[in-house]
Parts: structure tokens; sequence; C-alpha cells
């Protein structure tokens, strides 16, 4: 995965998780879980570098790592619930 092509999925990401944002009463939640996706993709895309892994596989791990709890998003905007992750 190319540089562009991580850069397309990062812009989808927030086109949909920032749509929970505008519509939420309180969005607070919803842009801690932004905040630990992308610091798990920081994590990742280190750990990556440590691994010795070339870049397209480093992008593919940080995709990996941006869509892994996309599924919150919407959890949250139903049931009003998710694990709160550790800061």
């Amino acid at each position: 995965m190319t540089d562009d092509d991580f850069d397309i999925l990062e812009k989808r990401f927030y086109g949909y998780t920032d749509g929970f944002i505008a519509r939420a009463q309180d969005a607070y939640p919803y842009t801690l879980e932004q905040e630990h996706t992308l610091r798990v993709c920081e994590n990742i895309f280190m750990l990556a570098g440590s691994l010795g892994l070339g870049r397209d596989e480093a992008n593919r791990a940080k995709a990996a790592a941006l869509v892994h709890d996309m599924g919150r998003f919407p959890q949250f905007g139903e049931y009003g619930t998710f694990p709160m992750p550790c800061l």
C-alpha cells in the first residue's frame, strides 16, 4: 500500500467518523475514539519500522490499525457504550 493509498483511506476514515462527531450532542466520546485510533496507527507504524517492514507493508499495517475500531462509532451511536481506551 502506497502513501497515497493510505492517505485516501485516512480521508475516508475522517469522512466517516467526522459525521458521527457532527451529529453528536456530546462529541467527546467520538473524538476520544478518533484519537485512540490515531495513536494505534502511530504505534503500529513504529512497530513496523522496528520489525524492518518496508514502507508498503508498514502502510498496510497502519491501514489495519486505522479501521480496527470503526464499528465502535455506530455502536456508540446506537447503544451509548463502548469500552473506553486506556489513556
